[in-house]
């Protein structure tokens, strides 16, 4: 199986497709939390899967994407209103966004650069 595609949901959080060689029916849509390592020296982080999220193939995949209306109905507040962090009010200046735990997940400030 050979990863083919990647999409950064925010938050450690990836969707990943692997294709199967064989039949379509076995590709996997993973969305999962994804933890990283220390930079390398060359600046660059592994990303490691965790057991946090789901693995769907296409049948479920197809039977998710068809009841996104039915889910959003139930959902407790309308997704129109959700917006991410970094367009909230909040976020006006770079503090603001270093003091979000959101983007700044290590909640690492250095104020002495």
């Amino acid at each position: 199986m050979a990863e083919t595609f990647t999409f950064d949901l925010g938050s450690e959080r990836n969707v990943k497709i692997y294709e199967h060689n064989t039949t379509v029916e076995e590709t996997i849509i993973d969305v999962r939390l994804f933890d990283d390592d220390e930079p390398t020296e060359k600046g660059k982080k592994t990303l490691y899967l965790t057991r946090e999220g789901v693995s769907l193939r296409i049948p479920e995949w197809a039977n998710l994407k068809n009841s996104l209306s039915e889910i959003n109905f139930h959902l407790p507040v309308g997704l129109d209103s959700v917006a991410p962090c970094y367009a909230r009010q909040g976020h006006s200046n770079q503090m603001a966004m270093l003091e979000c735990m959101e983007c700044n997940q290590s909640g690492d400030i250095d104020n002495d650069n």
